[in-house]
């Protein structure tokens, strides 16, 4: 799939991820089983500055970054990356052999892509 504009979704199961707090990420259950659902993109953010504002007369003022975005082009590297923190050690995820990750992918005006790839896969394709 090539494009301009890429995000999407990544599914794991929350026996192997956790959530940061800082990450747009929150958890979601699907056929019986609940998931850590990730957003990603290829945009990128670049702080222009900071405004002052007004947080009411408890809070008063505060500053408060402002950014611009700019999507990075997934030519000529031709991929898009994002990372998940897990809570399984890389050695014991043969432990979770039959738990799926999911995925979607939106490109540009292409139609959606769906897969989804046992964690069986994935031990076996790092060996």
């Amino acid at each position: 799939m090539f494009a301009n504009y890429v995000n999407g979704f990544i599914s794991i199961p929350v026996t192997l991820a956790s959530v940061r707090e800082e990450e747009e990420a929150f958890e979601q259950t699907l056929n019986n089983t609940k998931y850590i659902r990730k957003y990603f993109d290829n945009t990128i953010q670049d702080r222009v500055g900071q405004v002052d504002r007004y947080m009411g007369s408890i809070g008063g003022t505060m500053k408060e970054s402002t950014y611009i975005s700019r999507f990075n082009p997934v030519l000529p590297s031709r991929h898009c990356t994002t990372s998940v923190k897990l809570r399984v050690p890389l050695n014991q995820l043969a432990d979770h052999n039959e738990e799926e990750i999911l995925w979607e992918v939106y490109a540009d005006s292409a139609p959606i892509e769906r897969g989804r790839i046992r964690v069986a896969e994935l031990v076996r394709k790092s060996q």
